[in-house]
């Protein structure tokens, strides 16, 4: 699975060459007898001992240490220096401790999990399988103005900053597995350039590597807070609704959180990822005793890095596939989510739902683990030109 080691593996590199290149401009700000425009301070500092940490840091991780070292202190005046991939070293951290667990679902299983609703799932029906895990897709997610596909999705839960449980997840672009690490002899060099004060040759090597850097914001996050009121709503409701209700509390609690007009809480990419991390975690549910297959891995060093740990070293990934085989209508039809044709009763296709065992649906305890996969009726009746009826696909 080299995907997966090089989209955790480059987002660490892209992290630890920003926090680099910063560390060298504040530096040489502080030389010139000015102000920094970001402090020398916690990963600015600390960035290069965060691989030897992960290696050592075992199942109770110390994550004081982790928010004071790697992780770039919030401030009111400004934006974080590393934009989405600012609190990337404690979602590692946190999946390094908890399990290394990637699930890789296979292209079929999906587009199954995809055609499957939502409409009557709560968020107290969803249990992680992990506080922190990976998701490794087959078909990438495409983002709503077509400037990144993901096909990594990183996914942490815990509590927030202000004492609420929130579930977090991160989309990780595939063009982030393109970028390469500053070379050390590039570093040795820039270093130095700002001791011997050259500061034309030092300024223009920190912008060529700067803007080679693919932006951070192409790898967003997201999060969803489970107050007492959002763990009883209905997936299918507005994030935005769960969004206000997180700054409600928040703001109860002395904290000053506003959401600003005309903001976009949860794009499309948001959307579909969020639906895919609740159907798979509804879908392990209904395998709890059954075996999945699985598969250590453990990553070779390359010559020239022999003491450098990378993040993917002992991982596990476990295939998520399904025994059903889709033929081509199926894949169209549950790909597409396609609109309901007036005139025409079937062929068509049913989307799957999520249902309680028998004799168990006024059980107060019982949870939806019964799944009725989505299904092509009629299927047979389907020739060249017709299109299945069906209905469109909504979180």
């Amino acid at each position: 699975m080299v995907k997966i080691i090089d989209s955790l593996e480059c987002s660490l590199q892209i992290w630890e060459n920003l926090c680099l290149l910063i560390q060298l401009f504040s530096k040489f700000q502080q030389k010139q007898g000015l102000k920094p425009d970001y402090p020398l301070q916690g990963p600015f500092v600390h960035y290069a001992e965060f691989r030897n940490y992960l290696k050592s840091v075992g199942v109770n991780p110390d994550f004081e240490t982790v928010i004071k070292k790697f992780t770039e202190p919030y401030r009111e005046d400004k934006s974080p220096a590393l934009g989405d991939l600012a609190q990337l070293a404690f979602e590692l951290a946190l999946w390094s401790s908890s399990s290394r667990r990637v699930y890789h679902l296979t292209s079929n299983m999906q587009l199954l999990l995809n055609a499957t609703t939502t409409k009557n799932i709560t968020w107290q029906d969803v249990r992680l399988p992990l506080p922190s895990f990976t998701i490794l897709l087959d078909e990438p997610i495409k983002d709503t103005d077509g400037l990144a596909e993901y096909d990594c999705i990183l996914v942490t839960s815990g509590l927030s900053s202000t004492g609420i449980k929130e579930i977090e997840f991160r989309l990780i672009p595939n063009d982030f597995r393109h970028y390469s690490k500053i070379a050390d002899e590039e570093i040795k060099l820039m270093k130095k350039f700002l001791k011997q004060n050259k500061k034309d040759k030092l300024l223009k090597r920190i912008q060529k590597h700067y803007s080679s850097i693919p932006d951070p914001l192409l790898s967003p996050i997201f999060s969803i807070p489970l107050t007492e009121k959002a763990l009883q709503s209905k997936v299918t409701d507005s994030i935005i609704d769960l969004a206000l209700e997180f700054v409600t509390q928040s703001q109860a609690h002395g904290h000053k959180i506003t959401i600003p007009k005309g903001v976009k809480v949860m794009p499309e990419e948001g959307n579909t990822a969020t639906r895919l991390i609740v159907s798979l975690c509804l879908y392990l549910t209904t395998r709890e005793g059954s075996k999945i297959k699985s598969k250590k891995h453990q990553t070779s060093k390359s010559k020239k890095n022999k003491s450098l740990p990378t993040i993917s070293d002992c991982f596990e990934i476990f295939t998520i596939n399904t025994e059903r085989k889709l033929n081509p209508q199926e894949k169209n039809a549950f790909s597409e989510g396609l609109k309901r044709m007036d005139g025409q009763i079937c062929p068509h296709w049913r989307m799957g739902t999520w249902r309680f065992p028998p004799n168990k649906a006024n059980d107060p305890e019982a949870k939806k683990t019964v799944w009725v996969s989505p299904s092509l009726v009629n299927k047979h009746l389907i020739t060249e030109n017709t299109r299945p009826n069906g209905s469109k696909i909504h979180l």
